[in-house]
Parts: structure tokens; C-alpha cells; sequence
């Protein structure tokens, strides 16, 4: 049975299931429920994948709000990949920041509240 509780879990159990079913495809001939049962799971599997980015999507609305409370320019490049441009306030230089991942771009820190540092104290 396949765990459906994350987004992790549910890649994990696609790539498994495909690549064990697979192997037997290869080794094994499969009655016509069987080979069913394969499709209805994978099917199963592509659709919650297609349709699942709640965590995504609240990781830019932080990032929006974030930015709003504390009054700095930013601007939504790709929400596909939660990339946003932000100036800072005291010399206006560009940074740019990854929502998913955090990852703030030609540094080492990561999250929106060291991007936050950066932008309103002006230091590196």
C-alpha cells in the first residue's frame, strides 16, 4: 500500500514502485488484473504528484508577507520555482532568493529572515 502523507513520500513510493515493477516486467508475465492493479497505482500516484504544492505556495505567501512587514522591494520572478528579486534598503543592491529552498543566492545562510538581516542592516 502506498503511503500518500507527504510530498517526499509519495516520489519515494512512485520511484520504488516503478522501478520494482519494472524489474518484475522484465523477469515476469503479469495476468491482466495485476497488470491493473500497476496502472491504477501509477495513475494514482502522478495525480496526487501533479496536484500537490500547498507547501510550496504557503512558503511564497510568507515570503510576500515577510517582505511586506518589513516595507522592502521585492518582486515574483517565477513562482514555479519561488524566485524572487528584493532590494536593499540602504544601497539598493539586488539579491535574489529562493522561497522552496531558502537558498539566498552567493551566500551561505539561508531563510527569509537572514535575507531579511541583509536587506534592512546593510552588511554582508
Amino acid at each position: 500500500m502506498l503511503s500518500v502523507e507527504t510530498y517526499d513520500d509519495i516520489q519515494e513510493d512512485l520511484t520504488k514502485l516503478t522501478t520494482e515493477e519494472l524489474m518484475k516486467h522484465k523477469r515476469l508475465q503479469f495476468n491482466a488484473d495485476e497488470r491493473r492493479a500497476y496502472r491504477t497505482a501509477i495513475a494514482a500516484c502522478k495525480s496526487v504528484l501533479s496536484n500537490y504544492r500547498p507547501k510550496e505556495d504557503d512558503r511564497i505567501q510568507f515570503a510576500i508577507k515577510q517582505f511586506k512587514t518589513h516595507n522592502l522591494e521585492f518582486s515574483l520572478k517565477n513562482d514555479e520555482t519561488g524566485h524572487f528579486h528584493c532590494r536593499r534598503k540602504s544601497d539598493d543592491k539586488l539579491f535574489q532568493f529562493y522561497a522552496y529552498t531558502g537558498k539566498i543566492m552567493n551566500y551561505e545562510k539561508r531563510g527569509i529572515h537572514n535575507l531579511i538581516k541583509l536587506l534592512e542592516e546593510g552588511c554582508d
